[in-house]
């Protein structure tokens, strides 16, 4: 038994960990991006949501959100998978595999509530 619960928890915390970094890293490197075109978007204009001013705003939600999501996502799938291994033939691998990320998009979505958070942050920049 103990053999077993270290091998879940060495088999949890990696993809735990990994997850909460990719997000955080998807979220540094791509929430400039997603705050220009959320400007662009705005009913009240780019240049009055802010322009190329406070790209970072909303960053904090963002990061609050993905980070643990991600995290969510990827011990989910390899806990899934694990659990399916042992039980899935070969032919049906790639089904095993699409259930996993399947069943880790559905536990991670709780992140898309403060999607809305950082898209309005994004859009109502205080330019000064």
């Amino acid at each position: 038994i103990t053999s077993i619960i270290m091998s879940v928890t060495s088999d949890f915390i990696l993809p735990l960990l990994s997850g909460g970094v990719a997000g955080t890293t998807v979220d540094l490197t791509l929430h400039p991006l997603d705050t220009l075109k959320t400007r662009l978007q705005s009913s009240a204009g780019f240049w009055k949501s802010g322009g190329f001013r406070g790209v970072y705003s909303g960053i904090l939600p963002a990061a609050a959100g993905s980070a643990p999501s991600a995290a969510t996502f990827f011990c989910t799938y390899e806990l899934t998978k694990m659990l399916l291994k042992s039980h899935t033939s070969p032919a049906m691998t790639p089904f095993m595999l699409m259930l996993a990320a399947s069943l880790g998009e559905v536990v991670g979505m709780y992140h898309y509530g403060d999607l809305f958070l950082q898209h309005f942050l994004q859009a109502t920049a205080i330019v000064r």
